[in-house]
C-alpha cells in the first residue's frame, strides 16, 4: 500500500493539523484514498506515487481524509452501521427511530467530505484522468 503521508512536506501537515496524528490514523487515510482512487489513471514515479501537482493532491485529500477520521472518531464506519438487525422473529434496533441507512449512506460516512471534494476536482474519481488544477 502506497503511504501518501510520504509525498507531504512539513507546511501541509502543519496547514491541515495532522502533525499531532499517530502514524495509523494516517496510514489509514492514505488506504482510503487509495481506494477511492483504484481506477485513476495519472503519471507516477517508479515507486508509483503520484508526480507534479497530484503529489499536492493525494497529499490533501490524505491530511483531509485523517483530520476527518480524527474528528468523527469512526475511522472503520462502524457508527455508520447502526440501525435495525431481523433474525425471524427478533428484531433488534441500535439507535431510536430504528431505521435503516442504505448501503450508501453507510459507505459515504467513511469518505471525508473534502477529501471527496479534492479528489473529484482534480479528476481522480470513477476511473477518470487525473489532470490536477491544484497549482
Amino acid at each position: 500500500m502506497r503511504d501518501y503521508t510520504k509525498v507531504m512536506d512539513a507546511e501541509t501537515r502543519e496547514k491541515w493539523g495532522i502533525q499531532d496524528l499517530d502514524d495509523h490514523d494516517l496510514e489509514s487515510a492514505s488506504a482510503t484514498v487509495a481506494h477511492l482512487t483504484r481506477a485513476a489513471i495519472y503519471q507516477t514515479t517508479p515507486d508509483g506515487y503520484p508526480t507534479g501537482d497530484l503529489a499536492d493532491v493525494f497529499a490533501a485529500a490524505t491530511a483531509a481524509q485523517a483530520v476527518y477520521t480524527a474528528e468523527t472518531g469512526d475511522p472503520t464506519g462502524a457508527a455508520a452501521e447502526s440501525g435495525s438487525v431481523s433474525l425471524g422473529p427478533l428484531s433488534l434496533t441500535s439507535r431510536p427511530g430504528g431505521g435503516q441507512r442504505s448501503a450508501q449512506a453507510r459507505m459515504a460516512a467513511l469518505y471525508a467530505p473534502k477529501a471527496l471534494e479534492i479528489l473529484a476536482a482534480n479528476s481522480l474519481l470513477n476511473g477518470t484522468v487525473g489532470n490536477s488544477a491544484w497549482g
